[in-house]
């Protein structure tokens, strides 16, 4: 693509808006962009003038972050219309900034899953000392690290099923639902735990949020008739299964629930 004084400029207010992000590599990014343009096209008068003050305001930006000056204690020099020298030094940097912040987030990532892996172990530990209270300290520390580790949900609700606490369950299990709506097991998971408790207006409350972000979910509306078949409520129990088995005719669940609930 030739670059315009237009898409030039375009490069450096793109790197001057991930400056005020605080996005180094996108910001050097920008820069780089721009300065290839520049090196390219033929630009003069008026734009040049105008790229001229915007290059300069991008090192002046660029000089400013930490990983910048961390690669170029004296920072990048800016120079005026050697664009040539400028991008040459300029690639250096972003290669080294950019190994650097891979990195980086790779020793985060590890540090984060040692730390979940270490919470879960001990909260399972302090749970087989009947230390619960301790346990659920430890199991949300454990959660609260969470990015895309979605089985860490339904790994602890099992572990407080399996050993009787139902209402604690609940907490992990419906967040199992909401990181994974797809999945069966998170919805038998938190089946189990409301129906055990008996706990109606946690499941009411539920299924309000669950409407909202799960729209028309198949386990979730075979779910929702289950609750509502255990409540009495055998019409909402059957036009809930109906809705299930409309989207998945293979819920055997959902189909058992509207048989009964048609037999009155």
């Amino acid at each position: 693509m030739t670059s315009t004084p237009k898409t030039i400029q375009e490069d450096l207010a793109r790197s001057k808006s991930y400056y005020q992000r605080n996005d180094v590599l996108r910001s050097l990014m920008g820069l780089g962009n721009a300065l290839r343009g520049l090196v390219g096209a033929k630009v003069a008068g008026p734009d040049k003038a105008r790229i001229d003050t915007m290059l300069r305001e991008s090192y002046q930006n660029i000089n400013k972050f930490e990983k910048v000056r961390e690669f170029a204690p004296k920072g990048l020099a800016y120079v005026k219309g050697e664009e040539k020298t400028m991008l040459a030094a300029l690639l250096p940097v972003v290669k080294q900034i950019d190994e650097a912040l891979k990195r980086e987030g790779l020793e985060a990532m590890r540090a984060r899953k040692l730390l979940i892996d270490q919470m879960v172990i001990k909260g399972n530990k302090l749970l087989a000392e009947k230390n619960v209270g301790e346990a659920m300290r430890c199991y949300r520390e454990a959660v609260a690290e969470f990015k895309d580790e979605t089985g860490l949900f339904p790994l602890i609700a099992t572990r407080l099923i399996d050993t009787g606490h139902f209402k604690q369950s609940i907490e992990f299990s419906r967040r199992a639902v909401f990181e994974s709506p797809a999945n069966p097991r998170a919805h038998d998971l938190l089946q189990t735990g409301l129906i055990k408790t008996g706990d109606w207006d946690a499941a009411d409350k539920f299924f309000a949020e669950a409407q909202k972000q799960l729209g028309e979910n198949a386990y979730f509306l075979q779910l929702q008739a289950m609750i509502k078949a255990k409540r009495g409520d055998l019409p909402g129990a059957a036009a809930a299964a109906e809705k299930a088995l409309a989207l998945d005719s293979s819920l055997e669940q959902a189909a058992k629930i509207l048989k009964k609930a048609k037999s009155g």
